[in-house]
């Protein structure tokens, strides 16, 4: 049987009775091949979670989980996953029943895991004890279970405060509060661990909030040590640098970790060849960094050396930390995994900083963005986020930033311009550091941070990038104004300074030809929110400029876009083109009310001249006030409040909606119907309906006022009105069809199984290839035959179909090149049984199944 694309069986029914003409499968299938592991996560109960927190703490676990399975390849378990029991004291050496468990330990009930967590007993083996001869066991203490189909690993996860949650870890001088701990379980082939446990700790997670992305986070570092980042299995990392199939690997010559000049690194060659390309360093033991604690080495990398890294000791802000590619080089050099590196997040800590980076134990430079003396206030090295220089363990100052600090995020200040300090907190912001001040303003002045503003600190300010080494800032309404490398810069009419960042390309991590410029700009309106500017070049010789004008959520659906205009906006930039002596075509398009937002899109020949980027610019940067001549569209009458006959539409559209599903059905059916035809209709005929309603009813003239005004409406000024509730409604109508094709995906899979039975019963018999006398017998995954045959081929979707078009298939290829018969037989090899096809004349063999 095979499937199409469809979904829908189609069934073949041969009868093979020539073996001259049955076939074989090229590939051999008993050979390993890597394959995406397969993770099973196990949640266990979590009083101490309410529903949502639990639901939110799932979320991110299952995101982790997706993350592994698209970076990690192993090779996959065949049959389900059953752990081993220790319950067994001693095992026969000799005898029928040697290899046998003789002797159990007294008082054996349970396996843990972590010493807290109770392993399933249907994830786990039998325990069964056996005399030294006879095929009857002496007792029977567990059965097995039926083990966790399709894994490779089972991931334990519980939230339950333990003592180590309630125990701080003490790193140095500081003492940091554990989140979450983890380690493996069990190991199985080639020491490849197999199951782990995570357990979060939940006083931690609520002084999180539950923050998913910050959980998600804590959840790939602790699953990264259950997989095999702990110092218990750096011992059994493997070589399979001779072995392409994964299998007859050796141990790798310990150590593995060696001390180079004060710093434990891991000298594993993978790990050595990300740090050397990071680095810029050729030092051939240049390894990575390891945490060493009360002289004992952790599992986790220097947080001075590879700090912002997903696997140092502490977890710092989301944004600022990076799975990065020589932390999954350890999961290839561990000899159990291959791994995809595209999976790898940006890391530039120390990028091509060479060999002797971090050695130093004082900053001596006013431009060093990796290195600080302590008490010092600054900026984080990606320049997102205002820092204070905090101590490492081995007394290296970093700026570690905070939360609340991103100049990134408008929210972290009441007031988009500081009064004192004059920063702008918003998307186009980042930390620079200052001592700037207004020159009419008192010095000794304390800016919103409490410290005097002559000192020098981190400030949010504008900036953008005009190529890989140039920075403009822009300080309130200042000009803008170049900021070159290692510079100092002072701006009209302040007094101190602005240091300029030593390497731009941190901060402007696009060349030029994909540079985008943001600004963000007060306009005379409570509807624009604010307007963003991209820019790029286009093949050489285009720029496209796009301008956006996002309207404020609460209104967003009363201002009716599809009435603004842009001829105000298109003249003024035709003006700023003609006065800069460059031609332009306006090529606008585009207006839509569903997402509330409008573009403008323009092209002009130009030379590659930066300068006239800058113009363009700088003109999005002061047409606030054209923008809202522009917006001169019709605001609705309900700007302030909602009218008193909305709720009721809005109910009796959700009704309406959910009493038709049949009609909803047939058009998800449909192929070609226009997007959102069904809702509008729907609300065009109740709103007919309401307002012939509404004549109907004799209303006094007190209640008069409000309900008559949805008769003297028009009906497509009302739709377009009313987004909120189009909006609503397609959620709705989302919701519905998912719950269709749930319903059309169980009638397929009711399809896939009567076209099963009838595969069974329709197929007709397939010889044996041993004895050519009797027909072969599939029961599930094993083929077997009267005269004695039996393969279990651990494939539960093997037909009796597949058998005869690999027979067929496997002969005919034969036959081409040899004229005589060949024979058949059945080996065994690692527990793995196999169909062998051979031929003494030509040498020929291969197999079959």
């Amino acid at each position: 049987m095979s499937t199409n694309s469809k979904g829908m069986c189609e069934l073949h029914s041969e009868k093979v009775s020539n073996f001259h003409d049955a076939g074989r499968y090229h590939h051999h299938i008993h050979k390993p091949v890597y394959k995406p592991i397969r993770i099973h996560p196990h949640f266990t109960d979590m009083p101490e979670l309410i529903r949502a927190d639990f639901s939110i703490l799932k979320s991110a676990v299952l995101d982790a989980i997706d993350f592994f399975q698209n970076t990690l390849y192993v090779l996959p378990l065949t049959g389900p996953l059953l752990l081993k029991r220790t319950g067994c004291r001693s095992s026969w050496q000799n005898g029928t029943n040697a290899g046998k468990c003789s002797y159990l330990i007294q008082g054996y009930r349970f396996e843990k895991c972590l010493d807290e967590f109770f392993i399933p007993n249907e994830h786990l083996e039998g325990l069964i004890q056996w005399p030294y001869k006879g095929d009857k066991p002496t007792q029977i203490k567990f059965e097995a279970g039926k083990g966790i189909p399709d894994t490779d690993f089972v991931l334990y996860v519980s939230a339950s405060t333990t003592p180590r949650c309630l125990k701080p870890r003490d790193y140095t001088k500081f003492k940091y509060p554990v989140i979450g701990y983890a380690s493996f379980c069990q190991l199985g082939l080639y020491d490849r661990p197999v199951a782990g446990q995570i357990n979060f700790c939940p006083l931690e997670l609520h002084y999180f909030k539950f923050d998913q992305t910050r959980l998600y986070m804590i959840a790939v570092h602790e699953i990264i040590h259950t997989l095999g980042f702990t110092r218990d299995l750096f011992e059994k990392f493997q070589d399979c640098s001779k072995s392409i199939l994964g299998e007859n690997c050796v141990k790798r010559d310990p150590p593995l970790y060696r001390n180079i000049e004060g710093i434990i690194r891991l000298i594993t060659p993978k790990v050595i060849e990300k740090m050397q390309k990071h680095f810029s360093c050729n030092d051939p033991n240049f390894g990575a960094p390891l945490q060493v604690l009360d002289g004992q080495v952790q599992p986790h990398w220097d947080n001075l050396l590879l700090h912002g890294t997903i696997m140092t000791p502490t977890l710092g802000l989301t944004n600022l930390t990076a799975i990065d590619p020589i932390t999954l080089a350890v999961f290839e050099d561990s000899g159990w995994y291959k791994v995809n590196y595209q999976q790898a997040q940006k890391y530039d800590w120390g990028r091509g900083e060479g060999c002797q980076f971090g050695m130093k134990k004082v900053s001596d430079s006013e431009f060093d963005a990796y290195f600080c003396n302590e008490g010092v206030k600054g900026c984080h090295y990606l320049h997102t986020s205002k820092a204070e220089c905090e101590t490492t363990e081995f007394d290296h100052g970093i700026f570690s930033a905070k939360p609340g600090y991103e100049c990134d995020k408008e929210m972290n200040h009441l007031s988009v311009i500081d009064t004192n300090t004059k920063e702008v907190y918003g998307i186009d912001s980042r930390c620079f550091v200052s001592n700037l001040t207004r020159q009419f303003e008192n010095i000794s002045l304390t800016n919103s941070l409490g410290t005097n503003s002559s000192e020098l600190e981190g400030r949010c300010y504008r900036h953008r990038c005009i190529g890989p080494k140039m920075i403009q800032i822009k300080v309130a309404n200042s000009e803008w104004i170049d900021c070159p490398e290692k510079t100092h810069i002072t701006i009209p009419g302040y007094l101190g300074i602005v240091i300029c960042p030593a390497n731009h390309e941190i901060i402007c991590k696009t060349d030029l030809a994909t540079q985008e410029y943001t600004s963000v700009m007060s306009v005379n309106t409570n509807d624009v929110k604010h307007i963003t500017s991209e820019m790029g070049t286009e093949k050489e010789s285009f720029i496209k400029v796009k301008m956006i004008l996002e309207i404020e959520a609460k209104h967003k659906a009363d201002l009716n876009i599809n009435n603004i205009t842009m001829n105000v906006v298109s003249e003024r930039i035709g003006q700023l083109l003609a006065e800069n002596r460059m031609n332009f075509t306006i090529l606008w398009s585009e207006t839509g009310t569903q997402n509330g937002e409008v573009k403008l899109t323009l092209k002009h020949s130009v030379n590659k001249d930066k300068h006239v980027w800058m113009n363009l610019v700088q003109f999005l940067d002061n047409c606030g006030q054209n923008l809202t001549i522009a917006l001169s569209g019709k605001i609705d009458l309900y700007k302030t409040r909602t009218p008193p006959w909305k709720e009721s539409y809005r109910q009796r559209c959700l009704d309406r909606l959910r009493e038709n599903r049949n009609k909803l059905q047939m058009r998800f059916r449909k192929i070609g119907d226009s997007k959102g035809s069904f809702i509008k209709e729907l609300m065009r005929e109740e709103l007919l309906d309401m307002k012939h309603h509404q004549k109907e009813i004799k209303s006094s003239k007190e209640n008069k006022s409000e309900e008559d005004l949805l008769e003297d409406l028009d009906i497509d000024q009302i739709l377009n009105m009313l987004e909120d509730i189009q909006d609503e409604l397609r959620l709705e109508e989302l919701k519905l069809l998912e719950e269709f094709e749930k319903y059309e995906d169980s009638l397929h899979h009711e399809e896939s199984v009567l076209c099963s039975a009838i595969e069974k019963l329709c197929t007709e018999e397939v010889v044996c290839p041993l004895c050519q006398k009797y027909p072969i017998l599939l029961n599930k995954a094993v083929i077997f035959c009267k005269c004695g045959m039996r393969i279990n081929t651990e494939q539960d979707c093997l037909t009796l179909s597949n058998v005869k078009s690999l027979l067929d298939s496997g002969v005919k290829e034969h036959n081409s090149v040899c004229e005589a018969r060949p024979t058949f037989t059945v080996v065994s090899e690692y527990g793995i049984q196999n169909l062998l096809m051979s031929c003494q004349d030509c040498d020929w063999m291969s197999v079959i199944i």
